[in-house]
């Protein structure tokens, strides 16, 4: 038996849990075996502890041994099958029982690589202690989670729980996987759908903003009285105009005097006209006293006139044309 902290070095709390390397835990959850081989003569080279009492060989048993005196002739056939496939696409999901004792493996460093195996995609592996106490806190006794992948990234979970100890058979855990790839696919056609729309609207609203301006004889009128096009093009909540010495504010912003301040310092950091951030009170400390109203900043000079808007949220941009 291993200690709950098997795959740190120390102590596992909130404030390190993740540093927690949980692909290389050393350990898998003991109601299966793992045996890591060689591929090219299958000489098993890793075993969990638990070998004995599933299959009736201790680990010294088994280490240094050949699959090949293990398994008969179909069932080498079988592994072989499993080899050829795509291992990251393999095993989408995994299936926690609580309340266990994790199984280690023996020795803990692959003697080909002297490193511990990568169980990432392993069925078996062994999960987080932080994660089961967190299950056990919410007294669950087994977790199941379906990865939802976008172009080969992590997108999402589906997080399932179980109040007693529950193991899924592999037809069960099958159809899970299926779901998993087809919300996969859905969700990838849904985001790219929304992401088209969003490119769409704002083309529209490019278009007219740039039309109603052009046909105007004053700009900085023009742009006030289409400020509420403006403020969706860079989905800002307030804008102040700026043209000589004339500002004028609409929505949400800091003071006029505030704003006079911060073009002054804004102005000697513009770059072909044009400067940014996303965290405007981290590189402009005054910002601090207007946060939240304004958090980030896009500066675009327009020869003598113009535009600043504040977006009043951190998530957002907070944008100034100048």
């Amino acid at each position: 038996m291993i200690p709950l902290n098997y795959i740190f070095d120390r102590p596992i709390t909130l404030t390190n849990c993740d540093l927690e390397p949980i692909h290389i835990p050393n350990a898998i959850q003991p109601h299966g075996i793992l045996l890591v081989f060689e591929p090219e003569n299958w000489q098993i080279l890793q075993v969990s502890d638990n070998t004995e009492s599933l299959l009736g060989y201790s680990p010294d048993e088994l280490l240094n041994k050949s699959l090949t005196d293990l398994f008969d002739a179909e069932s080498q056939k079988a592994i072989a099958r499993c080899l050829l496939g795509d291992f990251d696409a393999v095993n989408p999901l995994t299936l926690n029982l609580v309340n266990y004792h994790p199984a280690a493996l023996i020795p803990t460093h692959c003697p080909l690589t002297n490193a511990s195996p990568d169980l990432s995609f392993s069925v078996l592996r062994s999960v987080s202690p932080i994660h089961i106490e967190y299950l056990q806190n919410m007294k669950m006794g087994a977790s199941l989670s379906i990865l939802l992948l976008k172009d080969n990234q992590l997108w999402g979970l589906i997080a399932c729980h179980h109040n007693t100890p529950k193991y899924l058979p592999y037809q069960t855990r099958t159809v899970c996987e299926i779901i998993g790839q087809i919300m996969s696919l859905e969700l990838s056609n849904k985001e790219e759908n929304e992401n088209l729309d969003d490119k769409i609207r704002l083309k529209n609203l490019q278009s007219d903003f740039v039309e109603s301006i052009y046909q105007a004889e004053d700009f900085v009128e023009a742009v006030g009285r289409d400020r509420e096009r403006l403020l969706s093009l860079v989905n800002a909540t307030g804008a102040a105009i700026i043209s000589n010495d004339l500002v004028r504010l609409f929505g949400k912003t800091p003071s006029e005097n505030e704003i006079n301040q911060l073009i002054d310092w804004v102005v000697p950091l513009l770059q072909n006209n044009f400067y940014y951030t996303d965290c405007l009170p981290k590189v402009y400390p005054p910002a601090v006293e207007f946060k939240d109203l304004a958090c980030g900043l896009i500066v675009l000079s327009i020869k003598t006139y113009g535009n600043i808007c504040f977006n009043g949220y951190i998530t957002h941009f907070i944008s100034i044309l100048v």
